[in-house]
């Protein structure tokens, strides 16, 4: 059975540094989440101006401030609608979760997917909160003690806020 350890970062450049650290410690990078609000003034970095592939470009410039280095950091970005929260970027499983119409009916989007991944209620509503407020959620699912020291361990030196471990 595999844990999640969950956090919040501050900035969007935290976040992409969280997110190449976590890298080398996650058992996988399929294991890495990432959930950002789409709102340039909360994540205020600027989108460089240089030639992307088409699609990438498209979709970087559907991601307002979510600069070509965090952008390029993990597979399978996209851009998501949350009812009532507006547009997110997001990546790894938490896409899974969040795409599930019933389970955001039921629940409530984002907290919804979180309470869904083994976050307990209370904390899904703050981190979903916290998101929707600028912070980026960042999640990685770890099967052993020493993964799950390990992400923990990148996530405490990186000053990540609001640290949790459920599963």
């Amino acid at each position: 059975m595999a844990n999640v350890i969950v956090c919040i970062a501050t900035s969007q450049v935290q976040a992409a540094s969280l997110v190449s650290r976590l890298k080398t410690v996650a058992e996988s990078n399929a294991d890495i989440s990432l959930l950002l609000p789409d709102r340039p003034a909360l994540m205020p970095e600027i989108l460089p101006e240089r030639a992307l592939g088409t699609k990438r470009r498209l979709l970087a410039r559907g991601a307002g401030g979510l600069s070509g280095g965090l952008f390029g950091l993990l597979a399978g970005m996209g851009i998501l609608t949350i009812p009532g929260a507006g547009l997110f970027i997001a990546a790894g499983p938490i896409i899974a979760a969040l795409s599930g119409a019933a389970l955001g009916a039921a629940m409530g989007g984002i907290s919804g997917a979180l309470v869904g991944m083994g976050v307990p209620e209370e904390q899904a509503q703050r981190y979903e909160a916290r998101v929707k407020s600028g912070g980026a959620l960042l999640s990685v699912r770890a099967r052993h003690g020493d993964d799950i020291r390990r992400v923990r361990h990148v996530m405490e030196i990186a000053h990540a806020e609001d640290i949790l471990i459920a599963g």
